[in-house]
């Protein structure tokens, strides 16, 4: 082991921190990949019908006999 392969690690250990820090400073959330995990505008749930409006209320459910 001569005397420039301390300085040899340490090089390339600078290197790989520094591009892992900057990897996740440029994108900080790269997952998930699965773009049905990830939440879009074109994904909202749109089980209701086009005109109903976002206040609706839920059925009401009538019971009609007493339990005793």
């Amino acid at each position: 082991m001569n005397a420039s392969t301390p300085l040899a690690i340490g090089l390339i250990l600078v290197v790989a921190v520094g591009g892992l820090v900057y990897m996740q400073t440029r994108n900080p959330h790269p997952l998930p990949t699965n773009p049905q995990m990830v939440p879009t505008d074109a994904q909202e749930d749109t089980t209701l019908p086009a005109d109903s409006t976002a206040t609706t209320t839920p059925p009401v459910v009538q019971v009609d006999a007493i339990v005793q």
